[in-house]
């Protein structure tokens, strides 16, 4: 068979199946790049609550499903019948390692071990430092001026995100930001946070990797 297929199944309200149809499914079908040719070159996919994307093999991202608050990264929240592809703010192809999907939003990690975010961001969860809807990849910040680098996993929530920072050869931290109301970025606090902040809890462990599961559980994997 073609390597790189993806196949869905189950609720295609909103166009998250990647069929060029909104027909609820009870059996897998192919994503399609367009009509009548299937996509392909996909090496890792994740799915949101309304929406899907995948890493390509060229690093180039596509999405699909919903864009009601621009989680596609077209510059826009039009409608879309089949896979977009992501595109920075400059306006060339977005190219990540990995690609993470929430509830209306998306993280990835890019060539450079960046972490960009775009979509809904009524709870800070795009990590920028504000609370504006973003229809493209923008960089998460720790502060005004310090983007958020050396990052080695990164997951998304249903309205937060973590990552995982290298910063020695023997040691890594996790950062967080987003929707905070059930202590989910472990910061000691209950505020959202519209920038990336340090975990408390996670000091003096040094992950490798992790998963965040709905809103309040982080499932680490330590080396």
């Amino acid at each position: 068979g073609v390597k790189g297929q993806v196949w869905c199944w189950g609720n295609n309200k909103k166009r998250q199946l990647g069929d060029g149809t909104t027909t609820n499914r009870s059996g897998a079908v192919r994503v399609m790049q367009s009509a009548g040719i299937a996509l392909t070159g996909a090496v890792s996919v994740s799915v949101g609550s309304d929406s899907a994307c995948a890493v390509m093999s060229t690093q180039r991202v596509q999405c699909w499903g919903s864009n009601q608050y621009g989680q596609l990264g077209i510059s826009n929240t039009s409608t879309q019948i089949y896979p977009s592809f992501v595109h920075r703010i400059d306006g060339h192809f977005a190219k990540a390692r990995s690609v993470t999907v929430g509830a209306g939003f998306v993280c990835a990690r890019f060539g450079d071990d960046s972490a960009w975010c775009w979509g809904r961001n009524d709870r800070g969860q795009l990590g920028s430092g504000n609370l504006r809807l973003l229809t493209a990849p923008n960089p998460v910040l720790i502060d005004s001026a310090t983007r958020l680098g050396r990052i080695v996993s990164i997951s998304a929530g249903t309205s937060h995100a973590c990552a995982v920072m290298k910063q020695s050869a023997a040691s890594s931290v996790v950062y967080c930001w987003g929707d905070n109301r059930s202590a989910q970025l472990a910061n000691g606090l209950s505020l959202f946070r519209q920038w990336a902040t340090l975990t408390r809890s996670l000091r003096g462990i040094y992950p490798s990797g992790m998963h965040l599961q709905a809103d309040a559980e982080l499932i680490g994997r330590e080396k």
